[in-house]
């Protein structure tokens, strides 16, 4: 539960994030799609 959670909200971050290129958003939604356990974690580490 608590990884679909962290899933989701990656996916609405990735969404909003202002400086992203509309590729760079693409690339981060499939990491988090494809990778869902460590994708969201990559993201609230990196990608922010």
């Amino acid at each position: 539960m608590v990884m679909l959670v962290a899933l989701v909200v990656a996916l609405v971050q990735i969404r909003r994030a202002p400086s992203l290129s509309s590729t760079a958003r693409a690339i981060w939604v499939l990491i988090v799609l494809f990778t869902p356990i460590a994708g969201p974690v990559i993201w609230f580490l990196v990608g922010r």
